[in-house]
């Protein structure tokens, strides 16, 4: 928590210094960009925690009860190294940031354009090993 604090007053402290009227996009992105740029960069953590409470709290736990279904486990469950899983978190959330910071400076049909063909290669890159163990397993029979 204190580092998702730190990244947020970091992101904050840096984007708060654009001025929009140099942007190239529409100024209404340049001026919410210190709220939007650390909320992409932490879609992934925020996502984690809401859907562990709905969780916890759907099977009448409390929402501090532990349990091994975060995402993180999830990856590691599908057999990543632990490196892997962190690797895998922090691209999507670099992709999010991307998201976001690209739609400032570039025109909105190359934004989706990047970020269709990266989200699809970091979507690879984080089922491989679902998807080659499934594959792998079916051909040994």
């Amino acid at each position: 928590m204190l580092l998702g604090l730190l990244f947020s007053s970091a992101f904050i402290l840096v984007t708060g210094q654009i001025d929009p009227s140099v942007l190239g996009a529409s100024q209404w992105v340049g001026v919410l960009m210190p709220i939007l740029l650390p909320i992409a960069v932490m879609l992934i953590p925020l996502l984690d925690m809401t859907m562990a409470v709905i969780r916890r709290v759907g099977k009448g736990k409390s929402p501090f009860h532990p349990d091994k279904q975060h995402l993180h486990h999830r990856l590691l469950g599908y057999g990543n190294t632990h490196r892997q899983a962190v690797v895998t978190l922090y691209m999507w959330a670099l992709w999010f940031g991307g998201l976001s910071v690209g739609i400032v400076y570039f025109e909105g049909r190359w934004v989706m354009l990047g970020a269709l063909i990266v989200g699809v290669a970091i979507s690879l890159y984080t089922w491989r090993h679902f998807l080659f163990k499934n594959h792998y397993n079916r051909k040994r029979g």
